[in-house]
């Protein structure tokens, strides 16, 4: 597997990773059995799911067997087909409905902070919408998990 990164690259790309991140908890084992149900689900060749994302097949391939790790941009691509980002990245279903209209409110004013911090410390790249909001929607997934977590970790004390 690629070693993993915190840093996004220029070009409105980012490489999810399956490693250690910036906020402790990772993308669960089984990253690529998941995309891989995803596609049977929505009843997709690996050709067609790489169409979607913009990559080869045999880059789809190593994704769903756990070789390699798909940037933001795929996972923009192929959740526009229907793939079930949160499912596939964090191993969690549904959306959301436990969270206040406030707590929604203030993980995605999070997720923004966090993402124009990070665009700002990147002058050299030019972060397209479509890629911001890929990012976005990543960082919103990603503190919505957090979030679950808590609320789980505090009501079993």
């Amino acid at each position: 597997m690629h070693s993993s990164t915190n840093s996004l690259e220029a070009g409105g790309s980012a490489r999810a990773v399956a490693g250690e991140t910036g906020w402790g908890r990772t993308i669960p084992d089984g990253f690529g059995a998941r995309l891989r149900e995803e596609r049977k689900r929505l009843q997709l060749s690996q050709t067609k799911l790489a169409i979607a994302g913009g990559i080869k097949r045999l880059a789809q391939s190593q994704y769903e067997t756990g070789i390699s790790m798909p940037s933001v941009r795929y996972l923009q691509g192929v959740a526009q087909i229907g793939i079930d980002l949160k499912y596939v990245l964090f191993d969690r279903r549904g959306d959301g409905d436990w969270l206040s209209a406030a707590d929604v409110r203030r993980i995605e004013a999070r997720a923004f902070e966090l993402l124009e911090d990070f665009v700002s410390t990147q002058p050299e790249a030019n972060y397209g919408a479509e890629g911001r909001f890929a990012m976005f929607q990543f960082l919103r997934a990603k503190l919505t998990d957090e979030a679950r977590l808590k609320s789980i970790e505090t009501s079993a004390e």
